[in-house]
């Protein structure tokens, strides 16, 4: 049996209602999974509001690890549509990978050019995460970071870091990915097969969304033994443009946010 905390951030006034049924969704999918185990496992939702994001998502994590003692903490955000088996799936790789420290979902930026919210590997000597960009769509696949909206992470994870385990520096990390830089290294698989939506203005943005604006394309290809998989292609110097206007284009749209 494993405790789960599903943690939640959220410092407004209401949830959005396509997050709310989209989470009504997982739980009630969770306990009807739940109830064909054997050994059943613990449920808690946690819910902080707070302050800013970073402190919201360290008062979750020190509830989760230092009281609730939980074994595995769930991060889902409430500008999100998620699968329904988002739990179930998580924990399959959870349980049958006992050295991972976690696997996320796939999602994108909310606004063009749409990049996937995970992160191949993390260059030490520049600072700096790089975009996965291309990879497979119905595989597992390795990430150093990831953004916090669809990640389950172990406790030990959080117990062999260092706090705080959050701290947002605006223009250079995001508290998720200032989690992920600090908590090096981190064993993370990245399903694309939990797919996510991320909602804007009654909208929604997903992979299909990045593949499209961009005009990617997706070829067969064999893996190493010999498996057939769907891979995203796509050249350097296109991923490094796109990475760039995402960065600009994200600036403005924080920007416009701001209070004139």
């Amino acid at each position: 049996m494993a405790k789960i905390a599903l943690c939640i951030p959220h410092n407004y006034p209401v949830f959005d209602k396509a997050f709310t049924l989209s989470l009504l969704s997982v739980i009630a999918s969770f306990y009807e999974w739940n109830q064909t185990l054997k050994e059943k496992h613990e449920f808690v939702i946690l819910h902080n509001k707070d302050g800013w994001i970073d402190r919201m998502r360290e008062l979750l994590a020190q509830e989760a690890v230092e009281v609730r003692k939980v074994d595995f903490l769930l991060w889902l955000d409430t500008d999100m549509q998620f699968p329904p088996s988002i739990v179930q799936q998580m924990m399959a790789w959870m349980e049958k990978f006992p050295e991972l420290d976690g696997v996320t979902g796939l999602y994108t930026w909310k606004v063009p050019p749409f990049m996937p919210h995970v992160y191949s590997r993390y260059d030490e000597k520049d600072d700096k995460f790089t975009v996965a960009g291309g990879f497979p769509l119905n595989a597992g696949f390795s990430v150093e970071g990831a953004g916090f909206g669809c990640v389950m992470l172990r406790s030990s994870l959080f117990e062999r870091t260092p706090r705080p385990w959050f701290k947002f520096e605006y223009g250079v990390y995001g508290e998720d990915l200032y989690f992920f830089r600090k908590a090096r290294p981190v064993n993370m698989i990245c399903d694309p097969r939990i797919s996510c939506t991320h909602l804007l203005t009654g909208q929604g943005v997903d992979i299909k969304s990045y593949l499209k604006y961009n005009k990617l394309q997706v070829v067969d290809e064999i893996d190493e033994n010999k498996q057939p998989y769907k891979n995203i292609k796509i050249d350097q110097a296109t991923l490094n443009r796109i990475s760039d206007l995402q960065i600009k284009l994200t600036q403005n749209f924080e920007k416009s946010k701001l209070p004139s």
